[in-house]
């Protein structure tokens, strides 16, 4: 079983059940093209939520560039945790070891 989040730049306050098939019939497809085989949703919760990138910004490779670019250039600056990647803590922590695996090789 995995969690998968999604995106948009603007959302309603309330999702209607048009929009929440939208959502999951988009989800599907994506898992689909990354190989997943069969995937099924489980369970949806459809809220609203702050992005630290737009979508243009995603689009242009932002978050990569944090990730592969800036990490350490700066006054030994490391982007670290939810201000870089998704504030699920599994994402957090996925980020921060695959930083730290980078800085120590």
């Amino acid at each position: 079983r995995s969690v998968a989040y999604q995106f948009r730049d603007t959302a309603p306050l309330r999702f209607s059940d048009e929009e929440k098939k939208e959502y999951e019939e988009r989800l599907l497809k994506d898992l689909v093209e990354v190989g997943k085989k069969n995937p099924k949703v489980l369970y949806q919760n459809c809220t609203r939520y702050f992005p630290k990138f737009t979508q243009e910004g995603i689009n242009k490779g932002y978050p990569w560039i944090v990730k592969n670019k800036m990490q350490g250039k700066y006054k030994n600056t490391y982007y670290i945790g939810s201000s870089v990647c998704f504030e699920a803590v599994e994402c957090v922590v996925e980020y921060n070891l695959e930083l730290l695996n980078m800085i120590t090789k």
